[in-house]
This record gives structure tokens, C-alpha cells and sequence, in this order.
């Protein structure tokens, strides 16, 4: 599966003695459905396209994060915030 996140950060995770990055994603939604995020699998590689990052994943899923949309919206932000309560978790800065 492709995903194409409207806003993305990659989040760096430590739980247990490991470390390991993940692609938090969210989408805008319209009138009828609400905002929605999704926290991918652990990332395996990620490969500069120029202007967007293709990131894979263990679980097979690929996300295309446009650079332009980097970053997290306040719906986003909201769920970074509940995670980094339960973990030890920071945002990556991309460059």
C-alpha cells in the first residue's frame, strides 16, 4: 500500500532498549469525515526523491512525504503529544 500523508515528521522511538523510526501521517478531511492520522511500521529505508522522501516500510507499505509538507497539523500535533506520555519518542528533523 502507498500512502500519500497531507502532513508527515518521522518520529524516533525507544522502547525497551531499542530505537526505531516511523512516518507519523495525517490527512485532512472534508465536511463529512474528520481528520485522520495513521503510524506506519518501522521504516527500512528512505530514499530522497528531490522534492519528497519515499519512505519503506518492514510491513511493506511505502510513504511518499512531499517536503513541502513537513510537519504536523493540530490534529497531529494532538497525537505526538499523547505518544510522547507513553514513550520516549522525538521528532527526527529532516533535512
Amino acid at each position: 500500500m502507498t500512502y500519500y500523508p497531507d502532513k508527515w515528521v518521522v518520529l524516533e522511538i525507544k522502547i525497551d532498549g531499542k530505537t526505531f523510526q516511523k512516518v507519523l501521517g495525517s490527512w485532512y478531511g472534508g465536511y463529512l469525515d474528520g481528520d485522520s492520522w495513521r503510524l506506519s511500521s518501522v521504516i527500512v529505508e528512505k530514499i530522497d526523491r528531490g522534492d519528497h522522501f519515499e519512505f519503506l516500510n518492514e510491513s511493506g507499505s511505502t510513504y511518499m512525504c512531499a517536503k513541502q509538507s513537513y510537519g504536523m497539523s493540530n490534529f497531529s500535533g494532538s497525537i505526538y503529544r499523547q505518544l510522547k506520555e507513553l514513550h520516549d519518542v522525538e521528532v527526527v528533523e529532516m533535512k
